[in-house]
């Protein structure tokens, strides 16, 4: 057979007649696979009518939070390039709400998907333009960041001793948190870097143990067990775990047809002439 990854050779050992399962068998599955298609619809639909609100009715969001029952929220003061707290910690978001059209107009930004099925529209109620502020006004204010950061300081080095004495195999008087189960795909509860610390962890002695810094000080995590990836157990990540894995296997595919001709031209002394392959 021939693909876009070569020529495969594949080989039949056995036939077995097609099965049909048992209603009873796949019932569950079929109402879950059911209940999550009119999820996914309702959400699609509501998730347009929301956008199209926030953006017809752009001079207020009460018209969106009453149809949707929700309730609108009025953040803190926030620098442009300050630090953001979610969901402002999305970029477009943050580029939305700094933009002309909702500080200088007052009107509501675009529905932003935030987060997973999350979306937001925000709104500027009131902007001040970038100025220098006396030092006697905010010596107080650098003092706690100076304070703040001195603390955080302290508590990286003591959490970077903590997890070089847990790797040494020293007791420790920790006291964990619950355990979980994350992937490479689905870590709802682990930052970008703690996600690549953990997953770069040496694994082959168990227990492991990760660490990284954190906007609070710094967070530990211990990995006690590692499964085989399971595609059905990520959720809605499952559609796209399915794609890297059959990538994966025509990757494997396309490097076993390499080898293999690459032994036949040894075994049968086979010389490719590029110069013929290239002439025009």
């Amino acid at each position: 057979m021939r693909s876009d990854f070569g020529f495969h050779i594949i080989k039949l050992t056995g036939v077995r007649p097609e099965q049909a399962q048992k209603l009873e068998e796949v019932r569950a599955e079929i109402q879950a696979e059911l209940k999550r298609q009119a999820g996914a619809k309702q959400y699609v639909e509501a998730a347009e009518a929301f956008s199209n609100l926030v953006y017809e009715q752009s001079d207020s969001l009460k018209p969106a939070a009453e149809k949707y029952g929700l309730t609108v929220q009025t953040s803190e003061w926030m620098a442009k390039n300050g630090q953001m707290v979610p969901p402002f910690t999305n970029a477009k978001l943050v580029q939305a709400v700094f933009a002309e059209d909702a500080i200088k107009h007052k009107r509501n930004t675009e529905a932003i998907e935030a987060a997973p099925n999350t979306l937001v529209s925000a709104r500027v109620i009131e902007h001040k333009p970038a100025e220098l502020i006396p030092l006697e006004k905010v010596s107080g204010v650098i003092e706690q960041v100076l304070a703040r950061d001195a603390a955080l300081a302290k508590a990286a080095t003591a959490g970077q001793a903590e997890l070089e004495k847990l790797n040494r195999g020293e007791r420790s008087a920790l006291n964990w948190g619950k355990p979980r189960t994350v992937s490479r795909l689905h870590a709802p509860d682990l930052s970008r870097e703690a996600g690549t610390a953990v997953f770069a962890v040496d694994v082959k002695k168990l227990p492991a143990y990760a660490g990284v810094k954190t906007p609070t000080g710094f967070a530990l995590y211990r990995i006690d067990k590692v499964s085989a990836f399971d595609p059905a157990a990520v959720g809605e990540a499952a559609p796209r775990a399915q794609a890297l894995i059959q990538q994966y296997n025509e990757v494997l595919a396309r490097e076993d047809l390499i080898n293999w001709l690459a032994a036949l031209r040894q075994q049968y002394g086979v010389k490719v002439n590029s110069a013929a392959l290239e002439r025009k």
